[in-house]
């Protein structure tokens, strides 16, 4: 596209004006840490399984780095997971399981995280998968984005990325309105992240930033990035941006 051409882009063609349903019908989402799946994507979570959708949640790490004052890192791991099982409950999700590697410290367990995710793939069978992208701040969410995509060669999936605490140029829309409330409460059972930062306010916030194309009925939403394929990797790469962090030479190292 030369830069005339860019220049004179429709809006349309930049972002959705229009909403669409939650990507997939069995979903394995992958949390990084406890409180990414209700942050990221707990709205279209809660309208997968209201239009009877499968959800299944990893936990990849135990979150325990946290909070830097935290005494004993293991029992605060302990209470994250806790409030993870109180926000899956909330949510209406049965099927979750913990990985347990140590937090900040995924990119190094890469390979062994590759293994069990692979196991889970193929024991639960999605069709796809929801991550954070690669363009996030924290580095166990990149590296949650490379493993998602490795998968994606391997097993065949569509992912659809989600926006934790950097917003994308977003393929899909998903209308949240009408479950704002309970994704809200869900976000309140990680007490001890709320302490920390007010991650219900930001999130909100980006919630109805994401209505602005989308007129005064929608009071919510939740931003995703579709790779419907592993041959879509270059192209998720060009329309997102930091070509670096999604390089061959990344994916592959995972």
């Amino acid at each position: 596209m030369d830069t005339i051409e860019t220049v004179l882009m429709n809006e349309d063609r930049i972002v959705p004006y229009v909403t669409s349903s939650p990507a997939g019908r069995r979903v394995l989402v992958l949390a990084p840490h406890p409180d990414d799946e209700s942050i990221g994507c707990g709205g279209a979570l809660l309208l997968l399984l209201r239009s009877g959708g499968a959800v299944k949640v990893v936990f990849l790490t135990k979150g325990e780095k946290a909070d830097p004052h935290a005494s004993d890192p293991e029992r605060y791991g302990a209470m994250r997971e806790k409030e993870g099982l109180r926000a899956l409950r909330i949510l209406g999700i049965d099927e979750h399981e913990f990985l347990r590697f140590p937090d900040r410290e995924l990119f190094g367990n890469r390979e062994a995280a590759r293994q069990q995710l692979s196991r889970i793939v193929e024991e639960f069978r999605p069709d796809t998968l929801y991550c954070p992208s690669a363009i996030e701040l924290n580095p166990d969410h990149r590296t949650a984005a490379a493993l998602a995509l490795a998968l994606q060669r391997r097993h065949g999936l569509a992912v659809a990325f989600y926006e934790l605490t950097t917003p994308m140029r977003p393929h899909m829309l998903v209308d949240i309105s009408p479950v704002f409330r309970k994704k809200k409460k869900a976000i309140k059972a990680y007490k001890s992240q709320l302490r920390l930062i007010d991650y219900l306010k930001y999130i909100a916030a980006l919630n109805v930033f994401r209505t602005i194309t989308l007129g005064g009925k929608v009071s919510h939403a939740e931003a995703f990035v579709i790779c419907a394929g592993a041959d879509d990797a270059e192209r998720m790469s060009s329309w997102m941006g930091f070509d670096d962090v999604l390089s061959q030479k990344f994916n592959s190292s995972v």
